[in-house]
This record gives structure tokens, C-alpha cells and sequence, in this order.
């Protein structure tokens, strides 16, 4: 898994580090690393939470980080939410059709905002959107 390597190595921590937090072998640790066991849920949840990301950044099923206070305020948003969201995109002229296709394009517009723009933007299409 090259994204525990990464967040590991982009804070100077070594595998000892990490064993000690997570109380495991560094050979486990290492294989988890290296994609030859796969991480507990538990583990995962820990490592989430430590290095402030998403367990699906982490799992390597998105490709951008989002901080856990920045996923609490994104599952807030309803369809109407959504819905503004995609229409305020001036860049994007094929709307999604899917949900799935939506939430992504929602991920992706929202992924560079710090979690006070996201709660202030939030508040913001909810007032316009009573």
C-alpha cells in the first residue's frame, strides 16, 4: 500500500514509529506496507485518525486526501446541496448523471477548501437554498 508509505515518510516517521502507535510487529507493519496482508479495520480506523484522512485515502480508494472534520461536514450535504454545487461549476459542462458520478464531482470541487470555508460555503447554500 504506497499511501501508508507515503503519509508515514511525509512525516519523518519510521516503521518503528507506526508499530509503536499501532502496537504490532514491524513486520507486520511492513507487510501492510507492501500490500501482502491485508490491514485490520481496526488498524485502519487508528491510522485514519492519526494521520487525519479518510480510511478510503488510506485504502487507496480515492486518490486525494480529505481530512475527517472535511468528510463530517461533506456527508452533511443533501441532494439540494449537490445539486448547487454542480450548477455554481462554470468549468464543467457535462453534468453527472449518477449519484456516484456526482458525489465525485462534488469530492473534487470541494477538496481544496479548509474545513471553515466548508462549513461557512455549507451555511451559505443552505440560507439560499431555504
Amino acid at each position: 500500500m504506497k499511501k501508508l508509505r507515503e503519509m508515514r515518510l511525509s512525516r519523518d516517521l519510521t516503521q518503528d514509529d507506526l508499530c509503536d502507535f499501532l502496537k504490532i510487529s514491524r513486520g507486520t507493519y511492513s507487510r501492510y506496507e507492501h500490500g501482502e496482508i491485508t490491514i485490520s479495520s481496526v488498524t485502519v480506523k487508528k491510522l485514519s485518525e492519526f494521520y487525519n484522512v479518510s480510511a478510503d485515502y488510506l485504502l487507496e480508494n480515492i486518490e486525494y486526501p480529505l481530512s475527517l472534520d472535511k468528510l463530517k461536514v461533506i456527508n452533511e450535504l443533501n441532494q439540494k446541496d449537490i445539486e448547487f454545487l454542480l450548477g455554481t461549476d462554470k468549468n464543467y459542462f457535462k453534468k453527472p448523471a449518477t449519484l456516484e458520478e456526482k458525489q465525485d464531482k462534488v469530492l473534487e470541487l470541494l477538496r481544496t477548501m479548509n474545513i471553515q470555508e466548508l462549513r461557512q460555503m455549507l451555511k451559505i447554500i443552505r440560507a439560499l437554498n431555504a
